[in-house]
C-alpha cells in the first residue's frame, strides 16, 4: 500500500492516480522509464521498410526496383520498322490506227530508265517516315495489233433433198457451186510505254510501346510513339550528362541492311504497292548509364519520402494498443501523405517537352518513377496490412474465443492511461423514481421520490498481493517459503489455517524465444524477398486468479437503520465465506455467503520499430513467469 500511496494524492475526497507515473515508479528507475515511455509514444513507423524492401539488392537477381528497370528499358528501346512503297502508274498504249484487235503483248522487261526525283525529309512525329526517295521508272514493250476482214469466193457446196428409193421416201444429196467467205488480217506492231512514280519510304510503324502494371492504381501504364526525335542521338542531362543514342541503331541497321539494298528491286517491282513491306522489329541496345540514372531517380524519391513522410504522432500505443490496429492506421496515414505528394515525386514534366517525352532515356526514367511511387503505395498497404493480418492471426491463435475480449481490454486499458484516474472515497449518486420512458415525475405528484445515495467500498485485505500469504486472523502479510514443490506461509510467523494467497498470476511471453532477435519478439512481416519487416511485436498471455477475504459495500444514506445520534447508520452488504447463515428471529438457516473470487485470462501487446534488439522477456529468464499462487495451482502452459 505504501508504494500506491506515494503515487497518489488526495483531492476533494478522492484519490487521484497518474497511471503512467505509477508505472514508471514501479520499475525502480522512474526517470529512465519515463523517457522510454515518451520515446515509445513517438515511434515513427514510416515508409523506409517499404523502400528498403523494393531496393534490396541482396536478393538473387536484384531488387524489385532493379528488375522493373530491366523490364522497362527494353520496352522503350524497341521499335518496328518497315518499307512503304506507294506507286502511281501511267501506261501509254502505242498508236494502232485501223488495227483494233490486240493480238499479242510482250513483257515490259527491264526498265528503259530509272531516275531519282527527290529525297523526302523525315516526318516530325512518328509513326511516320524517317526517310524517303521518289523515283520515276520507264518501261516499253512490243504490242502486236491486227485488223481482221472477210473475203468472198466461189466454192463447191453439198445439200440434201427428198427423194424416192424403190418407192420409199428417202433423203438424197447433191453438190452445187456457191459462195464462201474467209477471214484475213493486216498486222502491225507498236511500242507501249509505262511510267511509274514510286515513293519508297522507311516507315516507323511503332516505337517505345510500354505496358507496366500499376498495382496500387489497378491500371496498366501503356503508351507508345510518344518520344520526340526517338531515332536521333542527343545529349541529355540527369545526374550527369550523357549521350542518348535513342533508336538510331535500329534506323541505321534497317536502312543499311534492308532499305537501301532493296531500293532498286522495290522500285522495279511493278506489282509492289504496300505500306508495310519487309517489317522488322528491333531490340535496340540501351546505353549502359541508363540503369544507374534510373536508380538515381528512385533514390531521389526515397530521400524525398524520408524527409516528407512521417507518421501521425497520434498513432501510438496509447491510441492503438493493439499493434494490428496500429499497422492498419499506419497504412492509411502513410498512403494519404504519399498520395498528396505523388505528382511531385513522379515529376513527369521534367522529362517531357511539347506533350511528349524528350528522349528515350527520359521516357524510361519517367515511367520508372511513375511505377515506383505507385509500387510504394501498393507495398505500404500490402506490407502494413499484411502485418496487421499477421498480428491478428497470432492473437486469435493464442487467445482463441477470448481474442476479441483481450483486444477490447487493451483498448479500455489504453483509455485509462491517457489521463489521471480518480478513486472517490465515497461515491454519491442521486436515486429517483422515473416513468418507464425515463421522464421525471413532478414534485407534487404522488409517485415523486428521490434521495441521495452515498456508496463506499471496503475490502480485506486492502489490496491483493501475489508474492505473500495473507492471514486474516492476524490481519498481516506473511512471507512464503518453499516446501517441496509448493509454497506455504512461513511457519515461524504462526500463520492461521485461514492464511491464503490472494492473487495468482501467470505471465507467458509468447514470442520470447526468437533466436534472430536479442530480446525476442516476432518480426512482422518476417523478412523475405516479398515482405518487409515493418515492426517487431510481442504478446504476453496473462492468467489471473484472485479472492477477497471480505468485500463490503456500504450504503451510507440508507434510512432503514435509525441511529440515535446520526439519525441512521449504513446498510452493509458483505461477501465472505460464511456457511449456515441463520435468521436471528427463528434461528433457521437462510443460506450461505461466499467470498468474491475471480479468474480470467487476458493479454497485452507491444510493438516497436524493426531492429536486431527486438522486444520481450528473453533476457529476463524465459517465456513463463509463475507467481507462488500459480505454482501452487499447478498451472502449466
Amino acid at each position: 500500500m505504501k508504494d500506491f500511496v506515494c503515487n497518489t494524492k488526495l483531492d476533494n475526497g478522492s484519490y487521484i492516480v497518474d497511471p503512467n507515473a505509477d508505472a514508471a515508479n514501479s520499475t525502480g528507475d522512474p526517470d529512465n522509464a519515463t523517457k522510454a515511455m515518451e520515446l515509445a509514444a513517438q515511434f515513427d513507423f514510416n515508409a523506409t521498410p517499404i523502400t528498403d524492401l523494393l531496393n534490396n539488392n541482396s536478393i538473387p537477381g536484384g531488387s524489385s526496383t532493379t528488375k522493373q528497370i530491366n523490364k522497362i528499358i527494353p520496352q522503350v528501346y524497341k521499335t518496328r520498322l518497315a518499307t512503304g512503297v506507294a506507286r502511281q502508274t501511267d501506261v501509254d498504249i502505242g498508236t494502232h490506227k485501223g488495227h483494233n484487235s490486240s493480238h499479242k503483248i510482250y513483257g515490259w522487261g527491264e526498265p528503259d530508265s530509272m531516275m531519282l526525283l527527290e529525297v523526302l525529309p523525315g516526318d516530325t512525329f512518328v509513326p511516320g517516315n524517317l526517310y524517303g526517295e521518289v523515283w520515276e521508272v520507264t518501261w516499253t514493250r512490243r504490242h502486236v495489233w491486227r485488223h481482221y476482214y472477210e473475203v468472198k469466193y466461189d466454192c463447191e457446196k453439198t445439200e440434201t433433198y427428198p427423194c424416192m428409193d424403190n418407192g420409199t421416201p428417202a433423203t438424197c444429196t447433191r453438190t452445187y457451186i456457191g459462195t464462201c467467205t474467209r477471214t484475213e488480217y493486216y498486222e502491225m506492231s507498236t511500242n507501249d510505254t509505262r511510267v511509274d512514280r514510286v515513293t519508297v519510304t522507311l516507315e516507323v510503324k511503332e516505337n517505345s510501346k510500354t505496358n507496366i502494371n500499376l498495382d496500387y492504381d489497378g491500371t496498366i501504364l501503356s503508351t507508345r510513339n510518344d518520344v520526340v526525335k526517338a531515332f536521333t542521338s542527343m545529349d541529355v542531362t540527369y545526374l550527369s550528362t550523357h549521350t542518348d543514342p535513342g533508336l538510331e541503331e535500329a534506323y541505321d541497321s534497317y536502312k543499311s541492311k534492308i532499305f537501301d539494298p532493296n531500293m532498286t528491286a522495290n522500285v522495279k517491282n511493278k506489282n509492289l504497292n504496300n505500306d508495310n513491306y519487309r517489317p522488322k522489329t528491333f531490340d535496340v541496345t540501351a546505353p549502359e548509364w541508363l540503369k544507374g540514372e534510373a536508380q538515381d531517380a528512385v533514390d531521389e524519391i526515397n530521400r524525398q519520402i524520408r524527409e516528407d513522410i512521417h507518421l501521425d504522432p497520434d498513432i501510438n500505443y496509447m491510441n492503438y494498443p493493439n499493434p494490428a490496429d496500429s499497422m492498419r492506421a499506419t497504412a492509411i496515414d502513410l498512403t494519404a501523405k504519399i498520395k498528396a505528394n505523388q505528382s511531385r515525386y513522379v515529376d513527369k514534366d521534367r522529362y517531357r517537352s511539347g506533350g511528349k517525352y524528350s528522349s528515350c532515356s527520359a521516357k524510361t526514367i519517367s515511367q520508372v518513377r511513375e511505377w515506383y511511387v505507385d509500387e510504394v503505395l501498393y507495398q505500404v498497404n500490402e506490407q502494413y496490412g499484411g502485418a496487421s493480418d499477421n498480428i491478428n492471426k497470432e492473437i486469435d491463435s493464442n487467445f482463441g474465443e477470448s481474442a476479441d475480449g483481450v483486444r477490447d481490454a487493451n483498448n479500455a486499458g489504453a483509455n485509462l492511461l491517457k489521463s489521471v484516474m480518480c478513486f472517490p472515497i465515497g461515491f454519491t449518486m442521486k436515486a429517483e423514481h422515473v416513468r418507464p420512458d425515463g421522464s421525471h415525475f413532478e414534485k407534487d405528484e404522488l409517485a415523486y421520490w428521490q434521495e441521495n445515495v452515498t456508496l463506499g467500498v471496503n475490502m480485506v485485505p486492502n489490496y491483493l498481493r501475489h508474492d505473500k500469504f495473507y492471514d486474516p486472523e492476524q490481519n498481516t502479510w506473511i512471507d512464503a517459503v518453499k516446501s517441496g514443490e509448493r509454497y506455504i506461509a512461513d511457519p515461524a510467523r504462526n500463520p492461521s489455517s485461514e492464511s491464503f494467497i490472494p492473487l495468482s498470476l501467470q505471465n507467458i511471453n509468447v514470442f520470447a524465444n526468437n533466436p534472430t532477435l536479442l530480446n525476442g519478439g516476432m518480426q512482422v512481416l518476417p523478412p523475405s524477398p516479398s515482405t518487409a519487416w515493418v515492426a517487431t511485436t510481442n504478446i504476453w498471455k496473462i492468467r489471473v486468479k484472485g479472492e477477497f477475504y471480505q468485500f463490503q459495500l456500504y450504503d451510507f444514506d440508507n434510512e432503514c437503520h435509525p441511529h440515535p445520534i446520526y439519525g441512521h447508520e449504513a446498510q452493509i452488504y458483505s461477501r465472505e465465506d460464511d456457511v449456515d447463515i441463520r435468521d436471528p428471529a427463528t434461528g433457521s438457516v437462510v443460506g450461505h455467503n461466499n467470498a468474491i473470487g475471480f479468474e480470467f485470462t487476458t493479454g497485452t501487446f507491444i510493438f516497436v520499430p524493426p531492429g536486431p534488439k527486438g522486444v520481450g522477456d528473453k533476457l529476463e529468464g524465459g517465456i513463463i513467469e509463475n507467481s507462488i499462487g500459480a505454482i501452487n495451482e499447478g498451472w502449466k502452459i
